[in-house]
């Protein structure tokens, strides 16, 4: 689980930020 969560949350804030830059753009 630990492993996971930290595989995870790492690919969520580079989903974000290609919300983010794409919503800016």
């Amino acid at each position: 689980l630990c492993k996971k969560t930290k595989s995870i949350i790492p690919a969520m804030l580079f989903h974000i930020m290609n919300n983010m830059l794409a919503f800016l753009s």
